[in-house]
């Protein structure tokens, strides 16, 4: 195998001599530290995610010495460089590196790691001091190696004989990048022995370190794991989230947060056992038998999503040479599942243990490889949905620790986690624990609540105990059913259901039809007005006159016979009535065409219902060729006399039943052909005494007749009332859907008695199959289509024909007593329209509802508007209804256009399109934002009054700036330019107006990512200096541009850096000490005993006057002082060996200081000769010396005193005169890689304050 020609021995020991100089971080570090600093918001650390504090408390009568621990932290640390590893990012590379901190790099004065004692006295300041360790981001300085810390917390007080004891606390704290779980025990083990023994023995040049691990590991050859995963995860959406129940979305700008949630539960002594059971006779892993049961679950969780990807942490240990090292090998890898619904739980569960075995070899592919191979993917969403299986022993041992002869119990790390505590680095991770010792099972839902209300989260894990329960029956009676019948509805959502149809009701009399109910009004009330248009009226007695007497006309004069189709065209008017009921008389079937249809249309109309007469008034004569008969009603009516008498029993002779039809009534179809669709006459019946049953209708009602003739609605208008004895008031045919808007207007205009009820229904569940009685004193933000009517049934079904949690998404099945014919000459449409459910037949509406907890319905959108964009499934009717929230929108409809934008069409006259982008873009995530919106005065509507989306205007890419009668802007300035060319490339497009709306020409989240990609190559710009999300909240070229010159500005404008003081003492050289040493080591190198001092800078300062004495010692004091001022006198420069950097070190004042006066101090020259050139020969000799400066010991600076003085003394005695005189000099040298000449002044003026401030 290539791992073992890799791991072999050789391979190792060439490795061991590369790893003197800093190593490449491993992939497992290099995600950790990517993780942290780009998911969670890198400006504002709220909380540490990859904090791992063990917190440790000693059993009552141990007590532990605190010096012999710290002595042992010292070895422990020491055996395993993880524990004092740095991070870092190397700019030069762009690659992160890892670096083993020495005690040489700590210049023997910090420790590698820290201990920290503090005190408490109550449980709270405890709980404060645990939750600072677990969430306090600063207590690791990964670029330093800080990335381990002990601390140790006594109760009340400090512990005055160094022992540890019973209610102390004891906490080791880890930084996830350099430590994993498995290390724990590597810790505990290495820290007793160190503790116990006072040493620990390692040999560091023949064991593996991680260092060499992570070398290894950038070197291995994957290709047959590079071949598995490309496969794997072909044609995989893994930048696709799962539709998991979410109640809000995280927005384009916004960061995680980190906070979560967690929900346990135990499976229970009876499902814990028949898991056992099931995985033991069955032979398969319990690991596999629980992540089958995930897959199960969301599959149901997400409204039946086949293919689940999610992902799973490997602790990636897989050589026993892993197994002693402390260090991070986790590696994370996707785990897909591609199920068919039809399949049973048994075969699922064979695919997953295949699927997960095969992908187990390849585990050591790392997550960044996998990555790579999918480069389209921006954000790889799939990590966020992740699995856990933790199977452990819980006696007492396990959450043990030795130290000695002392043991110490493990502790949560919070004595009382509160909701704050939780963290969650996922959006949503489910974990099965398996207790060894027990044999029992639990499960524990980690949810982040940027997502999720603590509520919901608890009701999944309740639909989840809910499914486990059913596969335990399954388990026990060995049934093979598929796995899309597991249900996740709780028992009090199927009792809420039950309620929602408990609709069954039984009528005072027995049914008729239409005519016999019209004409039992009729003899009740013969006078009371029936109906009135205008100025025209009819009473109930005359309505009935004219309806026999056009009747009889169908039936002598043009042999209507029952059953057949009749069809009316006519304009609002009492001829309407007359005409519909006339039809009902005689047997026929009425069938609505309308007036304002094209000819051409009406002719199709009349040849699909195979109508061969067509009943007109005097408007709609001229509609109908030769070949159809019409029949102009109002002709009939005028040519008979009132006294005519009426053949009564003709009339009485027709057979027609309830199960005739009644009417038929055109919908629009999908393929373009209107469907048919046929009620009968039972179905209209008893629809209509179901709202006489709930007093929605009664018969002192006055109901206003505005539905046209195309809306099944105005049958319920006219002939409802009718066959109920109310009165008809029309009105010309205006109208809208219900909305909260069109409430509010409404009540302005009605009596506060006034009911208002909000009715649903298919015209193929005839008229309405659910209502709702609105209160207009409460928020109508969301409202509700109510419960079912009497003799109805609602369900709500997954695709899978499944029935829906409550509050969520689910297509509405309408069964009862309205359920219509089927579809005229249609049995293929019928076929698909139309199931079978428990015996009862249902009407699939395509109508996208959920329940909420009240048990009331509530309309979502349709089932056939739901698409997928980009990989992501869109819910058009949530875009609607987010824009709908906007008071100014009367209507509105999102369409998906070319398969890549989303088109938002918005009836309007009060808003623009910059208010519609901002109102989506704080509502929606940006997958779900319109790419346009196009603002139109009147949505066109069809002829049955719904919204004609084919006659909706097509969005203009190219001439976007044009239709919005904008003046097209040019580029004014280079960066606008360079973006205008970027965007034009990208759209083809040969001109784009400056100032356009990225997402008005076409643009979406994908094309931003392209866009900012090719923003960084343009106009080179680092990672962090511009984001996405600022891209999206201001998508012209103009905001564009601004962005990127305000990174451009600040690049170059240095006042706007933060200069103060870092309080380092250690850093790379600054570019001109760079320049000065490397000229003066390569340029002037000499060997010559003498230097050529090319880099000193000498001040030479004459005595010209002595008003007061100058004290030797007091000059020499204010010297000290303004080396101890200014640390740069003081600091030393040399070459890194490890990283081959110059660096430059602040030494300590009193290292400098205290340096013997020969080679540092300062020293007092004698001069024997008055003479200049003696002087100068002095001088010269004195900056020629080959040890002037030392730059690796910060011996930079030195000070010369030539006094005029005829006495042998090589240097300065405080006993002796001390005292200059005139025409003495001082002679200052410093190097010019610490020192330039505009640093002369300040020099001299801090060092004249300082001789004067000394009263020595």
């Amino acid at each position: 195998m290539i791992l073992n020609i890799i791991w072999s021995s050789s391979f190792h020991l060439i490795i061991r001599k590369a790893l003197i100089i800093p190593a490449p971080a491993s992939f497992a570090q290099a995600r950790i530290w990517l993780d942290e600093r780009i998911r969670f918001d890198p400006d504002k650390p709220q909380i540490a995610i990859y904090n791992m504090p063990f917190v440790y408390r000693l059993q009552p009568g141990h007590t532990l010495s605190i010096k012999q621990l710290r002595h042992a932290l010292h070895l422990t640390v020491n055996k395993h460089p993880s524990l004092h590893t740095s991070l870092y990012c190397d700019i030069e590379k762009n690659l992160l590196m890892q670096r083993v901190i020495t005690h040489e790099d700590k210049n023997n004065k910090n420790n590698m790691f820290s201990i920290i004692e503090t005190t408490y006295e109550t449980d709270e300041q405890l709980n404060e001091i645990l939750h600072d360790e677990k969430r306090n981001p600063q207590l690791f300085d990964l670029a330093q190696g800080l990335v381990f810390r002990c601390h140790i917390i006594y109760h009340k007080q400090i512990s005055s004989n160094h022992l540890l004891s019973d209610k102390d606390v004891l906490i080791f704290n880890f930084h996830h990048a350099l430590f994993d779980f498995p290390s724990v025990e590597l810790f505990h083990h290495d820290l007793n022995q160190a503790y116990t023994t006072g040493q620990l023995l390692y040999d560091d040049n023949t064991k593996l370190r991680y260092l060499d691990y992570a070398v290894i590991e950038q070197q291995m050859s994957m290709a047959g794991a590079s071949m598995f995963w490309l496969d794997a995860l072909h044609d995989c959406k893994l930048d696709q989230p799962l539709s998991l129940p979410f109640d809000r979305y995280r927005l384009s700008n916004e960061n995680r947060t980190g906070r979560g949630t967690s929900i346990s539960f135990d499976f229970g002594q009876d499902l814990s056992h028949d898991f056992l059971i099931h995985a033991s006779s069955n032979s398969i892993s319990l690991e596999h038998l629980a992540l089958t049961t995930y897959y199960v679950f969301l599959f149901k969780l997400t409204d039946g999503e086949k293919d689940l990807c999610i992902s799973r942490n490997i602790d990636n240990r897989y050589r026993d040479e892993f197994k002693s090292i402390i260090g991070l090998f986790e590696n994370v890898i996707p785990i897909r599942c591609q199920l068919d619904p039809h399949w049973s739980f048994y075969y699922l569960l064979d695919y997953v243990r295949e699927m997960t075995t095969n992908s187990m070899k390849y585990s050591y592919f790392p997550l960044q490889h996998i990555l790579n191979q999918h480069s389209n993917i921006s954000n790889p969403v799939f990590l966020d949905t992740s699995f856990e299986f933790i199977s452990s022993m819980t006696k007492a041992e396990e959450n043990e620790m030795m130290i000695g002869d002392s043991r110490f119990s493990l502790l949560p790390y919070s004595i009382k986690i509160s909701e704050d505590e939780i963290m969650s680095k996922f959006d949503f991770i489910l974990s099965f624990q398996h207790d060894l010792n027990l044999n029992d099972f639990s499960c524990t839902i980690n949810a982040s609540l940027d997502l999720f209300n603590v509520e919901t989260v608890c009701i999944i894990a309740q639909r989840l105990q809910t499914m486990l329960h059913q596969q335990l029956t399954s388990f026990n009676s060995k049934t093979n059913k598929p796995i899309h019948e597991l249900s996740l509805t709780l028992s009090n959502e199927q009792y809420l259901m039950q309620s929602l149809n408990n609709t069954q009701i039984s009528f005072s009399s027995s049914v008729t039809c239409i005519h016999h109910e019209f004409v039992y009004q009729v003899t009740k009330h013969p006078q009371k007005l029936a109906v009135e248009l205008d100025e025209q009226s009819l009473t109930y007695g005359e309505l009935l006159h004219y309806v026999q007497v056009l009747s009889l006309a169908l039936l002598n004069e043009y042999h209507v016979f029952p059953g057949e189709v009749v069809c009316q065209c006519v304009e609002r008017s009492l001829s309407m009535v007359i005409g519909i009921m006339g039809i009902e008389m005689a047997g026929g079937v009425y069938c609505p065409l309308s007036p304002r249809d094209p000819q051409h249309r009406l002719h199709a109309l009349t040849e699909q219902t195979q109508s061969r007469l067509v009943l007109v008034h005097y408007l709609t004569t001229t509609k109908f060729d030769d070949d159809i008969i019409s029949l102009d009603i109002d002709s009939v009516l005028i040519g008979n006399n009132v006294e005519t008498n009426i053949d009564i029993g003709q009339l009485s002779n027709i057979r027609v039943t309830l199960d005739n039809l009644a009417y038929i009534i055109f919908t629009s179809g999908s393929t373009g052909i209107p469907k048919a669709v046929q009620l009968r006459q039972q179905n209209f019946i008893n629809s209509v005494l179901g709202l006489v049953q709930i007093d929605t209708l009664h018969e002192n009602d006055i109901v206003i007749q505005i539905a046209s003739a195309t809306f099944d609605a105005h049958i319920q208008e006219i002939v409802g009332s009718l066959i109920c004895g109310a009165t008809i008031a029309m009105l010309q045919p205006q109208g809208e859907s219900v909305s909260s808007a069109f409430i509010k207007v409404l009540m302005q205009f009605v009596a506060q008695s006034c009911q208002i009820w909000n009715f649903y229904g298919p015209a193929e569940a005839t008229l309405g199959t659910s209502c709702h009685l609105i209160d207009v004193t409460s928020h109508m933000h969301d409202l509700s289509i109510g419960k079912s009517l009497p003799r109805y049934i609602c369900l709500l079904l997954s695709n899978f024909l499944q029935p829906v949690v409550i509050q969520e998404e689910g297509e509405l099945l309408v069964g009862g007593l309205g359920v219509f014919a089927g579809y005229l000459e249609r049995d293929d449409l019928t076929a698909r329209a139309l199931v079978q459910i428990d015996g009862h037949l249902f009407y699939r509406t395509g109508d996208l509802v959920r329940i909420d907890s009240n048990g009331l319905l509530h309309y979502r959108g349709r089932k056939d508007h739901q698409i997928k964009l980009h990989g992501q499934r869109i819910e058009l009717g949530e875009i609607e209804r987010c824009l709908l929230d906007i008071t100014s929108i009367s209507a509105c409809v999102v369409m998906k256009w070319n398969d890549d934008y989303l088109v938002a069409y918005i009836q309007s006259s009060h808003i623009n399109e910059e208010q519609l982008r901002q109102h989506c873009q704080s509502h929606l995530p940006p997958h779900m934002i319109p790419s346009f919106f196009i603002i139109l005065d009147k949505l066109p509507l069809n002829a049955n009054g719904k919204i004609d989306r084919k006659q909706l205007p097509s969005p203009h890419f190219s001439s976007t700036h044009l239709t919005n009668n904008i003046k097209l802007l040019l580029p004014t300035n280079d960066i606008e330019v360079s973006i205008h060319h970027i965007w034009c490339d990208i759209f083809k497009l040969n001109q784009i107006s400056i100032d356009t709306n990225i997402f008005s020409i076409g643009g979406h989240s994908l094309l931003m990512m392209q866009l900012f990609h090719q923003y960084k190559a343009e106009f080179h710009l680092e990672t962090n200096t511009l984001s996405i999300s600022n891209l999206f909240q201001h998508p012209t070229i103009i905001h564009h541009a601004q962005l990127i010159q305000q990174f451009i500005n600040t690049t170059h404008t240095l006042d706007d850096y933060p200069w103060s003081s870092l309080h380092l003492i250690q850093a790379r050289a600054s570019f001109a000490q760079e320049r000065i040493y490397l000229d003066e080591q390569i340029r002037f190198s000499s060997n010559e005993t003498t230097m050529n001092n090319m880099y000193v800078i000498p001040l030479l300062y004459r005595i010209s006057s002595i008003n007061h004495h100058i004290s030797i010692t007091r000059l020499y004091n204010a010297f000290q002082s303004v080396i101890t001022k200014h640390n740069i006198l003081r600091t030393a420069l040399y070459i890194d060996d490890i990283s081959g950097n110059i660096m430059q070190h602040c030494l300590d004042t009193h290292i400098i200081l205290n340096d013997n006066m020969k080679s540092y101090g300062l020293i007092v020259v004698n001069l024997h000769n008055d003479g200049r050139r003696h002087m100068n020969e002095i001088i010269r000799e004195i900056l020629n010396q080959s040890d002037l400066f030392d730059l690796s010991k910060g011996h930079v600076i030195r000070f010369h005193v030539l006094r005029h003085y005829h006495q042998s003394q090589d240097s300065i005695s405080y006993e002796n005169d001390d005292l200059l005189s005139e025409n003495d000099h001082i002679l200052i040298s410093v190097h010019h890689a610490m020192f330039d000449g505009a640093s002369t002044s300040v020099f001299l003026r801090d060092l004249s304050l300082a001789y004067q401030s000394d009263d020595s």
